[in-house]
């Protein structure tokens, strides 16, 4: 039986043949990801160049370069011109909603190509905020992913320098900072670079939590207390504070450690009245650690409280996981 709607069948079926072609990009990249995996690249490489539409190709060569850089830790540079070439040639509309998953394969095998992505597509994105939210995006891709400590500070720092946003220029110059594994001193003198004192603050709580262990970490633990105390915009939760006492442990210095304990224990009632149950007992866990050498009646007090506080947590998976923690340290 014909209904006369030829039109609306032809419409129809181009429809059904887009949204297929579109639904199978995804399947195609996860088999050129397996191929090149398993080191068969000239498959995985003629899957890629065979898809009819230029920004699958693209999408697929992205992927093919990063499994291949996983592999081998480098890019060929024929493939890199291949792919410099399709972002050259690319209409920037098309690629708005596939950019994030493209220029994530991208950073690491080859920042640059990823940076030229970014650009290229600018003005299809609906808002400069989008842009940025995928640099940050990029930049904790990196420095994951980067082995390379000088790669790694490079690329973070091209990204931090193609912003005038003041809170995205202060994350993007954070993450280059924790990446290249600055000393105490010098993580300091990099958080004074930034406007926002927020910013500071969170940089500081980071390489703290990343470089406890470190000399000197405890004077950056103190400077950053010193500085959340001051901005009284902050809130100095339990999280935060548990965080800063990490390097209270491997303190060498008594009076620091005295005067951190100071500080930390001024702020007891804001941290057990602000953030969760579990980031309290870790911040007290922590300075019972430090006060066992040195203060060891004072230490197994703050135990003794603890064990109570934790008995009174409500949530039953919290409180096993508070008297777990008490009872490794005890025991």
């Amino acid at each position: 039986m014909r209904l006369g709607r030829d039109h609306d069948l032809l419409r129809f079926a181009i429809q059904n043949a887009v949204i297929g072609e579109f639904a199978s990009s995804s399947v195609w990249v996860s088999e050129v990801q397996a191929l090149a995996a398993l080191s068969r690249d000239d498959e995985a490489f003629a899957l890629a160049t065979n898809a009819t539409l230029r920004e699958d190709r693209l999408h697929l060569l992205a992927a093919f370069a990063n499994s291949v850089w996983k592999r081998t830790g480098s890019l060929d540079r024929e493939l890199s011109e291949q792919i410099r070439s399709l972002i050259d040639r690319i209409e920037p509309r098309s690629l708005a909603k596939r950019v994030h998953q493209i220029a994530a394969q991208l950073v690491s095998p080859s920042p640059d190509l990823a940076t030229l992505l970014l650009d290229r597509v600018r003005p299809a994105l609906p808002d400069d905020e989008d842009l940025d939210s995928l640099f940050v995006t990029l930049s904790v891709r990196a420095l994951r992913d980067l082995k390379d400590e000088r790669l790694r500070g490079e690329v973070l720092e091209k990204f931090a320098s193609k912003h005038h946003d003041s809170q995205t220029r202060n994350a993007l110059f954070g993450f280059r900072a924790l990446a290249s594994r600055m000393n105490a001193a010098e993580v300091v003198r990099e958080s004074s670079r930034l406007e926002l004192p927020q910013a500071k603050i969170r940089l500081l709580r980071a390489w703290c939590v990343f470089n406890a262990r470190e000399q000197d970490a405890d004077t950056v633990a103190e400077h950053a207390l010193q500085l959340a105390i001051r901005t009284t915009s902050y809130t100095l939760d339990a999280s935060l504070l548990s965080d800063l006492s990490l390097p209270l442990v491997f303190s060498k210095s008594k009076e620091l450690r005295e005067s951190l304990i100071g500080y930390l224990d001024g702020l007891r009632g804001t941290a057990e009245r602000l953030g969760r149950s579990i980031d309290f007992v870790k911040l007290q866990l922590s300075i019972a650690t430090a006060q066992v050498e040195t203060d060891r009646s004072s230490a197994e007090s703050r135990l003794s409280d603890l064990a109570e506080y934790a008995l009174k947590i409500a949530d039953l998976t919290t409180r096993g996981e508070a008297l777990a923690r008490i009872l490794t340290l005890v025991c």
